[in-house]
């Protein structure tokens, strides 16, 4: 019982990370290989990343607010990650540009 109730939940996770950019996934543009590793085995670690990188963020934020780097500790430990996470495509592997 223990296996099936985590199999639902990766299965959940792969399915909430990878929706929204299912939408925008071009079969003629992306490699087929690389978008299911991007919703499997990716995607899901960057949830957690990105959860630890919030947490990260808030637990500093007085700091960094007094010493006025709260901007780029965001655009870090948050922005950055949840782009990464479910901002792009799928299958798709660049980096965050900070505008």
């Amino acid at each position: 019982m223990k296996h099936l109730r985590l199999l639902a939940l990766s299965l959940s996770l792969v399915v909430l990370t990878s929706a929204p950019a299912a939408a925008v996934y071009d079969p003629e543009t992306s490699n087929p290989g690389a978008a299911i590793a991007d919703a499997v085995l990716v995607r899901p670690v960057m949830l957690g990343v990105s959860l630890v990188g919030t947490a990260l963020y808030l637990g500093t934020l007085p700091v960094t607010f007094l010493t006025d780097v709260d901007e780029e500790a965001g655009c870090a430990l948050m922005r950055a990650p949840w782009w990464f996470t479910s901002g792009r495509n799928l299958g798709e592997f660049h980096a965050y540009e900070h505008p």
